[in-house]
């Protein structure tokens, strides 16, 4: 449930940025079906470290000191992700709903929440995620089914694909961000469990989501409308009407921001992990220390990370190759 949300935490954004256009449904599963390997690599590491997260894996592979030298750029790397999650759930706040508040203030609220929940350690995190993943995926079900009766087949036609490097430079862009953020799963190792079944499930249910809702922003608004929103998902969402069922904008708003929050809080707890690797330490409080001055350093990078919505697409460009390197 944690991987899965942390996967699919980017579903507002599905997908304002895309130069696949009607066949963006299509460069998911390219994306998911290339990640194959990569599922089956990080459940044998699993199996191989039962004990270990990426930092104690990387350790033990490479030695003391190389291995602390990746595990700092690992830490740096979901400092990053934190500080995305904040900044995407910030933007997303502030459009939506909270347009005159300072875009500081939001993000600070954001922080701290994450903060908290970061604190409370990973079982607090995974009961939540538990809870709120079916909830999840019932309200996208109740949202697709509300959404028949404005689907537009014709925004699918023709099918064929116009543009196959733009096609496969989407499906890329899509592996690196979001679905191979599922290295997070080395940082969640339990020796109960078979490896393989749980990254399946996990890319079984990524994989529906994140089709479904593309192929469902697609029908409902056209690529022409999809393209030009900063969040296709939550506007096509608000087009539901069927008699008093409406403003269902209001409940996805809900859902958006506390996945967004689950991935923020996982990303600063695994970066605490880092820190610990690097710096061993065993006072609770230390921890708890340790958290907040990360806190401050994802606020820090979530104000300054790119100046404004409309800049996004050209970090994500940027952002992408460093992620692929990692």
């Amino acid at each position: 449930c944690i991987a899965t949300l942390f996967v699919v935490s980017g579903i507002p954004i599905i997908s304002g940025y895309s130069v696949a256009g009607r066949n963006l449904w299509l460069a998911y599963i390219i994306s998911f079906v290339a990640a194959i390997p990569l599922y089956f690599i990080y459940a044998r590491l699993s199996e191989i470290y039962p004990d270990k997260n990426v930092f104690g894996i990387l350790s033990s592979v490479f030695g003391k000191v190389f291995g602390g030298i990746l595990s700092s750029v690992y830490t740096l790397y979901y400092v990053n992700a934190a500080a995305i999650a904040v900044r995407n759930i910030s933007e997303f706040t502030g459009i939506v709903s909270l347009d005159k508040t300072p875009r500081i203030f939001i993000v600070s609220v954001c922080v701290f929440v994450c903060f908290y929940v970061a604190t409370h350690g990973l079982s607090v995190i995974a009961k939540f995620s538990t809870l709120f993943l079916p909830v999840l995926v019932v309200s996208l079900i109740v949202f697709f089914v509300c959404s028949f009766n404005i689907w537009n087949f014709g925004n699918l036609e023709p099918f064929t694909v116009d543009d196959p490097k733009g096609l496969f430079n989407n499906a890329y862009v899509n592996l690196i961000f979001p679905v191979t953020e599922i290295i997070v799963l080395l940082n969640l190792n339990t020796e109960k469990g078979d490896r393989k079944k749980i990254n399946f499930t996990v890319w079984t249910i990524s994989l529906i989501l994140m089709v479904a809702v593309a192929l469902n922003n697609i029908l409902s608004l056209g690529v022409p409308t999809m393209t030009r929103l900063f969040y296709p998902t939550y506007s096509a969402v608000s087009l539901i009407e069927i008699g008093v069922v409406r403003r269902l904008e209001i409940v996805a708003s809900a859902l958006f921001f506390t996945a967004g929050i689950v991935k923020g809080s996982l990303s600063l707890y695994i970066s605490s992990l880092g820190i610990k690797n690097c710096f061993p330490y065993s006072e609770k409080k230390t921890h708890t220390a340790v958290i907040f001055l990360l806190s401050v350093v994802v606020a820090c990078i979530a104000e300054l990370i790119f100046p404004n919505i409309i800049e996004l697409p050209k970090f994500l460009g940027v952002y992408v190759h460093i992620a692929a390197a990692l």
